[in-house]
């Protein structure tokens, strides 16, 4: 009977070291993930600034175009 006890003892070590692997892969992948989602929210943030500046930029276009520049009349 004792060989049964080794052989249920060692497999729940090798059960309990499989999910602390798998434990260990996910808590890995989650920081990866979190890392990547800062970077696309840098990004996220970069471009909404840039579309910002583009439409600043293509109105004061505008009203150049439309304006007479020294006295500002349409």
């Amino acid at each position: 009977m004792e060989i049964w006890w080794q052989i249920a003892v060692a497999a729940i070590s090798v059960i309990a070291a499989g999910f602390i692997l798998v434990i260990r892969r996910a808590l890995s992948t989650n920081a990866k993930l979190r890392g990547r989602i800062s970077s696309l929210d840098d990004q996220i943030s970069a471009l909404h600034r840039a579309v910002q500046e583009q439409q600043t930029a293509r109105r004061e276009l505008a009203h150049r175009a439309a304006h007479d520049p020294l006295t500002g009349l349409p």
